[in-house]
C-alpha cells in the first residue's frame, strides 16, 4: 500500500512540474513582432514602414539596442544622417561592445561630413573587433576627405 501511495504521490510531483514548466515557457515572451515587421519592411525597401515598426519595438522594449540600431540603418536608407546619428548613439549607450554600431554611425558622420568623429567611431570598432576590413579603410578616406575639405578643394 505504501509503494501505491509513493508512486500516485510522485505523479502528483512530476505533473505539477510539468504544468509549471509549461507556463513557464508559454510566458516567455516571443521576439518582438514589431521589429520583425520592421526587418520585413526594411528588407522590401519600405523605409518609412520600416521606422514605423522600429518605433513601435521601441516603445515597447525602449533597452533593446539592437531595435535603435536598425532603425538607425532605415533612416541612412532615406538620408537622414542626423537623425540615424541619433540613433546610432542610442543603440551605443545601450551596448558598446557591437563593433557595428560604431562602424555604421561612422559612415553616418562621413554623410554628415563630421569626419574628425568618424575617425573616432572606426578606431573605437577597430578596438572591439580588429578583423573587420571596413574598419582598415574608412579612416584614410575620412582623412583625405578632410584635408581636401580644409584646403578648400
Amino acid at each position: 500500500m505504501c509503494i501505491k501511495k509513493q508512486i500516485l504521490r510522485n505523479r502528483e510531483i512530476y505533473n505539477v512540474f510539468a504544468v509549471l514548466v509549461f507556463l513557464f515557457y508559454s510566458c516567455m515572451p516571443a521576439e518582438n513582432e514589431m521589429f520583425t515587421k520592421g526587418v520585413e519592411s526594411y528588407e522590401k525597401q519600405m523605409y518609412r514602414t520600416a521606422i514605423d515598426y522600429f518605433s513601435q519595438a521601441i516603445k515597447d522594449e525602449p533597452g533593446n539596442s539592437e531595435f535603435y540600431y536598425y532603425r538607425a540603418k532605415t533612416k541612412m536608407q532615406l538620408d537622414s544622417c542626423h537623425q540615424a546619428i541619433e540613433d546610432y548613439s542610442k543603440a551605443i549607450v545601450l551596448n558598446r561592445n557591437v563593433a557595428d554600431y560604431f562602424i555604421n554611425r561612422g559612415l553616418a558622420r562621413i554623410s554628415c561630413q563630421n569626419f574628425y568623429a568618424a575617425i573616432l567611431d572606426f578606431d573605437y570598432a577597430q578596438v572591439l573587433d580588429s578583423t573587420n576590413s571596413t574598419i582598415y579603410s574608412q579612416p584614410c578616406i575620412c582623412e583625405r576627405i578632410y584635408r581636401r575639405i580644409s584646403r578648400g578643394y
